[in-house]
């Protein structure tokens, strides 16, 4: 789901229909957790790559704050909290970066990684 639909609420909704569900989020949903909130001066002063988590084990949920030049914040129910790597061109080098696993995961059915301005 990208992050018009996408959200906490509509996650619990769709597992407890039994559908596992991946999105990017608005930060300002209910239910949406403070902790994983990456706000733009946050993401100037931090480096690419870093991330925060949340986890709602009840509602077999994983909620990821990520900075890649700037924030994206997903939900997933169908992916745990791994961390994967992506690569990125960083002006003209290409480096490693650490990021959730439910990014590429999202990212092959929705064309690419969606980012919170």
């Amino acid at each position: 789901m990208d992050r018009f639909y996408g959200g906490p609420q509509q996650a619990v909704a769709m597992l407890q229909k039994g559908i596992l569900s991946r999105a990017t989020f608005k930060t300002n949903r209910k239910m949406a957790p403070h902790s994983v909130r990456f706000t733009k001066p946050e993401t100037d002063n931090s480096p690419r790559g870093c991330y925060r988590m949340a986890v709602a084990v009840k509602a077999h949920m994983s909620v990821f704050g990520w900075n890649d030049n700037c924030p994206v914040h997903m939900i997933s129910t169908a992916d745990g909290t791994l961390l994967g790597i992506v690569q990125r061109q960083v002006k003209s080098v290409s480096k490693l970066i650490k990021a959730p696993v439910v990014g590429p995961s999202y990212t092959k059915g929705m064309q690419g990684w969606y980012r919170h301005h």
